[in-house]
Formats: structure tokens, sequence, C-alpha cells
């Protein structure tokens, strides 16, 4: 088995919708302000309200180069980790990932509306019950293994569960993460992967021996004739074998009476 650390790239990013009322700041239309943020070194998830007067919600796109695996591989396990920056939120909620194939360049056309989250394929959540500041978070699988792209590039967007609730914030209910900008990897978003090869493999099972049957020989009183052994070998066809398999031929034996 082979276990795959990807990082996200820096395209990643965050889309935020604002307005003057979530009607309008949920589904970012009418009048909100959209805006697409991919230069951070932390974003947000979630939402907020100011005094009642301004509301926002935060989504979370990334990419990863996931076509460096096998397209043959078995994929068993996916995990998404999110370094936590801050939690401001007064209100727990979901953090759910789901696909979205939101293009090379992130914009805030890519931000999606809150009645359209739900209609996305979910493969991972994690409940910010339990966020950390101080560490990664690792999600929950729920589908990642089968939506991991092998022939391409793995994109997802990352939203809040009362975001996609319809659910109006009367606060902060947000948590921040560190993105691929940040120094170094240590903090970065990753998905780790782990997949076994099924490449195949040909054994070529040992040359059978059999013997043959052998004439008739005519005994002199008080002699011993011993014939001479005939042998004879049989190649076999060559088998395949998938890898990390054993394969052991099976014994051929052939029994001939010699007159």
């Amino acid at each position: 088995m082979t276990t795959s650390t990807i990082y996200a790239d820096t395209a990643d990013g965050q889309i935020s919708s604002t307005a003057a009322t979530y009607a309008d700041a949920r589904p970012g239309t009418g009048a909100a302000t959209v805006t697409a943020t991919t230069t951070s070194t932390q974003n947000s998830v979630g939402q907020f309200n100011v005094s009642g007067f301004t509301y926002g919600c935060y989504e979370l796109f990334f990419w990863f180069a996931t076509g460096a695996i096998a397209d043959g591989d078995t994929v068993s396990s996916a995990t998404l980790s999110l370094y936590g920056a801050s939690d401001s939120s007064a209100t727990d909620f979901t953090m759910t990932a789901a696909l979205d194939n939101w293009g090379d360049t992130l914009t805030a056309g890519d931000y999606v509306a809150g009645a359209s989250l739900s209609g996305l394929t979910t493969v991972a959540t994690f409940a910010t019950s339990g966020f950390s500041t101080s560490g990664y978070n690792a999600f929950t699988d729920v589908a990642f293994p089968a939506n991991v792209d092998k022939t391409g590039n793995t994109r997802i967007i990352v939203y809040s569960s009362r975001h996609s609730g319809n659910n109006t914030p009367s606060g902060n209910e947000y948590v921040a993460v560190y993105m691929t900008n940040e120094t170094g990897t240590t903090k970065d978003p990753k998905l780790v992967v782990e997949h076994t090869s099924s490449v195949s493999a040909t054994a070529t099972p040992a040359a059978i021996v059999t013997s043959v049957a052998v004439p008739a020989v005519t005994v002199s009183l008080g002699k011993t004739v011993t014939p001479d052994a005939v042998v004879a070998t049989a190649a076999l066809p060559a088998a395949t074998a998938v890898a990390n398999s054993t394969v052991t031929p099976a014994v051929i034996a052939t029994s001939v009476t010699v007159p």
C-alpha cells in the first residue's frame, strides 16, 4: 500500500457573499457583494451577522493534484485535513466538503448559492464543536475514496451546514483555517490518500516431468536388465497473477504401465 500526501494548490481560496439581508447574502444575489480571495494565508468558512445590519456567508475552495495516482490503483482511504487558525463561532456547525469542479482559477462566479449546496456530492464532514486551532482537523469520510480523481485534479468546496440549511445567523458562526499561501507546508490543507497498485505480474510454473512407456525387454536367466529411464518435459502456459498474491501451479502426475 502507498500513502500519498497531497497539499492543496495555491489557486485555492475563499468566496464571501455579504449583504444587508440574509435573503441576499445566502444566495449571493440581489444587493449582495460577492468577492473571491486567493492570496490570503488564512480564510474562513461559515456565516456571520453584525448587529443585525450586515450578513455574510463564507465558502472555501480547494484543489488537490491527485492525477499522480495510477489510474488502476485502488483507493482505500482519503482524508481531508485543515489546520485551524481561529474559532469565531458562537454557534457550532458542521463543515461539509463536497465535490465542486470550480476550474483552474477561483472567481466570484464560483460562489454556490446556499440552496444549491445540498445538491453537491458530499465526500467528508467535520463538526466544529471539536475544532482545533493548534493542529490539523481531520474530516470524517463520507464518500471520498470513490471520488478521488486519479486522472486529473480533485476539486472541492467546504461550506457550513447552517448556510446550506438556511439558518439565519445572529452573530459570528465561522472558523478560519490556514491556506497553502502560508509559509512552508506544516499547516497547508492536505489530502492523505492510501492506495494499492493492481499491476499484473506473470508467473511461469516449473516444467513438469512425466514418465513415458518403455518397450518390453528380453531377460536372460540369471541376468538383470534395467531399461534406461526416458524423461520428457512439458511446458505449461504462463499464468497471470495479481501483485501481492502467490500462485502455486498444481502438480500433474502421470502413471505408466511398463510391460
